[in-house]
């Protein structure tokens, strides 16, 4: 008797090629029946007399996905055979649900890297397709970005506009050609062009002319994958110069764009692991350590010991960097705090002080997305910036939610995350909120997903800080719904996104430290030692923190770390403030010896002085104390450069900094006076300010391994997760990993979610719908 199958498939199943994988190994089996896609995913019919054809059928199916292809959700049941039936098809998408769905409806394919063969035939003179900067396959090219509506069809994206020709609706519609409903599909007499402004070069003169203002020091303005790009010669001082003045961005490190891996071998080491997702179809870019004869441009990224390099994305890249035939400053289209330009017009509006020229295309994009950013630590991958290749994916949560849950993460690297039944779904970075545009983005970036993903929140979770941007939306959306909303600690936040990512259920020792975050004494939290379960509501524990000490100026004391290192001076005995003389000599040189008795006075009288237990905010204190970082024109610039500074004496010393404990009512606070006065009393017999920074990551991380070694013991708990921005350090994971290890503790740090903010609105979304 014949037997008849219908499966259910959820994942990222559509836009991949995953229905003329299925015809073929269908036909293969010699099965009848059909596949089709729904706004659920895919839709699966097969019947044989054979149960041996079914169950290999079955078997190949999960063994051997195509590239871009994941299974999420996988249900069959069997059904009545049809005696009807001859052959296996392909049918039209259903725009339809068949069932009640309990997981969101089909992920959209991530936007992929060039493919090999597209790349061969991109390069290959007798090819149709030759150098046409828009080739793409079911395995690569634009996706998400161009999507407006699920399910993803042609139709439904921007790709709309563009009438495919005879050529290209035959590769289409034919199940047998690797092109076979790649939406994106087209060629250069029927897709996207592009071309170059000022002036009225097309195709290969656009690219010809763009060269030719790149080696003469001009900076382009470059429409990519998921918005613009600025890209210098970087090779060329003057022009990275020009780029920095004209973007306001004096400090913060560039990215390069190298043509292949060979070069970028010339200017920074690079393993096997580093390699791999270089070369990888999400191609993001990776932090790797510089050569000692690096030799591009010093000021791309100035003293930093790490380069953030990347292969071309896309073939408009690949044409350019052959062409071009060096490495290229590639940064985000934007002015600083803004998110990247996306459009034509809106591009020659707000990047027309910057770039001297524009290579733009007429093919829309929807949604705008940076490009993701990765380093690798201990071979393996940890997630700095998620954005291009990897958002959006569904995250496995360990319990069912009763409730659709939104969640609006924090203020800093701005992510949202939406959640239904056992499923959340993480945001791309949105960037920081601190302007209009920004918050713009991040409503409108929300909407789209809720439309396309069919969401409508029953609850919201956000940040306990009361004046973040995101706290404000909050309050907005549950008006505006008439939904509650659950304030989640920071830190704990931090916590719970990765005991997720892990799935860890059972009770860890959490690790939270970062710049800041509002505690639930409405001081502002940032050195935390918890103990976090799941298994109980919303259960976590405060047992540890760094001593609070004054913020002078509030946020001018992130911008100004000398203002944090006076704050700390002024909490020490009067004995050991001594130590410091040459300190308050160096900054009274330079801001005055009024302005430095007024904050003083304002630290007295705790006037505009938050106290702070933030970790990231003691390493502000060690840059501006060693003379390394005085002021700070991005996030985490001091930390960043005392980081490479003590990276260049790594086994040089072992020696530390005493510290102290103290217990404090139910906690346990972390003296630093001894750390500080120990630094002071280095700097004055002229030890190496790289072997004093040195020894202030050793002393952390010895804060780090005695505190977890101590309340390991007291609540039975060998398990630790490491979290929050300060963790973004690698000398520092490095050497509390190591010795957490040697201790017997099982170590957990984000790794496909960033360590950063950028991770926080998982960690609320899971709180949250625990604590229902």
């Amino acid at each position: 008797m014949a037997k008849r199958w219908r499966f259910y498939i959820n994942g990222t199943v559509q836009g991949v090629g995953f229905r003329p994988f299925i015809f073929n190994l269908a036909r293969k089996n010699a099965l009848t029946g059909f596949v089709e896609n729904n706004c659920d995913g895919v839709c699966i019919e097969i019947q044989s007399h054979s149960n041996y054809n079914l169950e290999q059928f079955c078997e190949e199916m999960l063994d051997n996905l195509p590239p871009l292809a994941q299974i999420s959700k996988f249900d069959k049941i069997e059904i009545t055979p049809l005696t009807s039936e001859t052959e296996f098809c392909i049918q039209h998408t259903k725009n339809k649900t068949d069932k009640q769905s309990n997981s969101f409806p089909n992920l959209p394919p991530c936007d992929s890297a060039t493919c090999k063969q597209c790349l061969s035939e991109f390069f290959d003179s007798n090819n149709r397709r030759y150098r046409y900067p828009f080739i793409n396959c079911t395995n690569c090219g634009p996706r998400f970005t161009i999507i407006n509506e699920l399910p993803y069809d042609r139709a439904s994206t921007t790709m709309s506009l563009f009438n495919q020709c005879k050529e290209c609706l035959n590769e289409y519609n034919d199940p047998l050609d690797r092109r076979f409903h790649a939406q994106p599909n087209a060629c250069s007499n029927c897709g996207p062009q592009i071309f170059l402004e000022p002036g009225a070069y097309k195709q290969d003169a656009a690219l010809a002319r763009t060269v030719e203002l790149l080696n003469a020091s001009q900076i382009i303005a470059l429409k990519g994958l998921g918005g613009f790009q600025l890209l210098c010669d970087a090779y060329d001082q003057i022009a990275v110069k020009q780029l920095r003045e004209r973007k306001k961005r004096p400090h913060k490190p560039f990215a390069v764009m190298f043509s292949d891996i060979e070069q970028i071998k010339k200017h920074c080491h690079i393993n096997e692991v580093e390699k791999t997702l270089l070369l990888s179809k999400e191609s993001p870019i990776v932090l790797l350590t510089k050569r000692t004869d690096f030799s591009l441009a010093p000021n791309i990224c100035f003293n930093n010991h790490k380069l953030g390099a990347m292969l071309p994305a896309t073939p408009l890249h690949h044409a350019l960097l052959r062409d071009f035939k060096g490495p290229i400053v590639a940064t985000s289209g934007n002015t600083t705090e803004e998110p990247i330009a996306y459009k034509n017009e809106e591009a020659k509006i707000c990047l027309a002080s910057i770039a001297d020229a524009f290579l733009l295309n007429d093919r829309d994009i929807i949604s705008r997305y940076d490009d993701s950013v990765i380093t690798v630590h201990q071979n393996k991958p940890i997630m700095i910036r998620r954005a291009r290749g990897f958002a959006p994916f569904a995250i496995e949560l360990p319990f069912e939610s009763k409730k659709q849950i939104l969640a609006l993460g924090g203020h800093l690297k701005s992510t949202f995350c939406i959640g239904k039944n056992k499923q959340a779904i993480l945001s791309q970075h949105l960037g920081d909120l601190d302007d209009a545009k920004s918050l713009d983005n991040f409503v409108w970036v929300l909407d789209h997903y809720q439309k396309l993903f069919d969401f409508k929140p029953d609850l919201i979770a956000r940040d306990f800080h009361p004046d973040y941007i995101s706290t404000r939306l909050s309050t907005e959306i549950s008006s505006r719904l008439n939904i509650s909303s659950i304030a989640v600690q920071h830190h704990h936040a931090h916590i719970a996104a990765c005991m997720v990512e892990h799935k860890i259920s059972r009770p860890v020792l959490g690790i939270a430290m970062d710049g800041l975050g509002m505690g639930l004494d409405e001081t502002i939290w940032g050195g935390e030692f918890f103990y976090c379960n799941f298994n109980e509501k919303y259960l976590f524990e405060r047992l540890a923190h760094f001593k609070p000490v004054a913020m002078p100026g509030g946020a001018a004391a992130i911008k100004e770390p000398w203002r944090m290192m006076l704050g700390l001076i002024e909490s020490f005995s009067d004995k050991n403030k001594e130590h410091f003389c040459q300190f308050i000599e160096r900054i009274t040189s330079i801001h005055t010896k009024e302005k430095i008795t007024v904050i003083k006075k304002q630290i007295e009288q705790e006037f505009n002085s938050p106290y702070t237990s933030s970790c990231g905010r003691l390493f502000d204190a060690a840059a501006t104390l060693l003379d390394v970082c005085s002021y700070q024109s991005f996030e985490g610039q001091a930390p960043s450069q005392l980081e490479s500074l003590a990276q260049s004496a790594v086994n040089k010393s072992r020696d530390s900094f005493e510290f102290e404990v103290e217990n404090i009512g139910d906690t346990l606070s972390i003296e630093m006076e001894s750390v500080f006065t120990g630094m002071a009393s280095d700097i004055s017999k002229n030890i190496p300010t790289a072997i004093i920074s040195l020894k202030f990551h050793q002393t952390i991380k010895n804060i780090v391994v005695q505190l977890c070694r101590d309340l390991g013991k007291k609540y039975d708990c060998k398990s630790v997760c490491l979290s929050g921005g300060v963790f973004q350090n690698q000398l520092l994971l490095s050497l509390v990993e190591h010795d957490l290890i040697n201790e017997h503790f099982q170590v957990y740090y984000p790794q496909k979610i960033p360590t950063n903010d950028g991770g926080l609105s998982l960690g609320q979304l899971v709180i949250a719908a625990n604590s229902i």
